[in-house]
Order: C-alpha cells, then structure tokens, then sequence
C-alpha cells in the first residue's frame, strides 16, 4: 500500500465566511453585527452571495455595504458559478451562513478547526444543529442523530 501523501499545513487561524441571502436585509445585518460580535479568535474573510427580487430591496444591500466596507457582497447573476468560484478560492475552513442567523454566545472556532485539522474523517463541525432536529427535508426522511463523544480538552466539541 502506497504511503499517504503528505498534506500542506492548513492555516487555523482564517476563515472564509460565505453567506447567502436574498430580499433580507435587515436580517443579513443583524447576522454580520452579530458574527462579528461573537467568532474570535480566527480573521474572518466574509463573503455574502445576495439577490434581490424588488429595486427597494436592492437598495437595501447597497446601503447595507457601506456600513459593513470589510465585507465583500457579491451580487448573484449565476449562483452555481459564482458559488464554485467562492469556495475554490476560500482560505482552508468555510464557515457557511445565511441571513436568518444570528450569534448569541461568545464562539471560539479554534477547538473544531484544531481537530478537524487532526482528522481527515471529519468533514464538518455543525454549530447549530439541535439533538431535536429528528427530520431531514432534502431527503423527506427522518433521520437518526450519530452517537456523538465530547473530545477531552475541547470545551464541548463533539465527535
């Protein structure tokens, strides 16, 4: 068996944030205010993918820029173009949003980019999904959750 290629180190402390929204203005807002209230610790590159379906609602987003300048909005014209462009140019962690969320508490990323950093076999830290969520729309389906194992030393994170 051929040895396993060595991998590049990955940078722990950057991440790209890409947001979706679309005629929600003031909900896309109060998710930048409070994403950049809560997530420490890590530079944020945020990228927000945004349509609109009125004038009124497109003038919302221009406005929108000017009070968040380190952001970059990127106004949609072909979503699954402008969507691969974004993530083939994306720092080595993605943190995915969309304009309905909101941060309440205080979220260091480092314990999950650290041990996503560590295993190949995790592809993804979930900073939202409640144990309650049993129904999985995409497939119609219910779904049973994993047994889950908190990581020593990782305040909480999950495996």
């Amino acid at each position: 068996m051929p040895p396993k290629p060595q991998r590049r180190k990955r940078q722990l402390d950057v991440v790209t944030v890409i947001c979706f929204s679309k005629d929600r203005a003031f909900q896309l807002k109060e998710y930048l205010r409070t994403l950049f209230a809560y997530i420490k610790n890590v530079t944020l590159n945020v990228k927000v993918l945004w349509t609109t379906s009125t004038q009124q609602f497109h003038e919302s987003y221009v406005q929108l820029q000017q009070k968040f300048p380190e952001v970059q909005f990127i106004e949609e014209n072909n979503f699954a173009s402008q969507l691969k462009e974004l993530t083939v140019n994306a720092d080595d962690f993605i943190l995915w949003g969309v304009d309905d969320v909101f941060y309440y508490n205080p979220v260091d990323l480092r314990p999950f980019l650290m041990e996503m950093d560590r295993n190949d076999d995790i592809l993804v830290s979930h900073l939202r999904l409640s144990p309650n969520i049993t129904y999985c729309h995409p497939s119609d389906a219910y779904s049973v959750l994993p047994e889950f194992h908190v990581i020593e030393g990782n305040d909480g994170t999950l495996r």
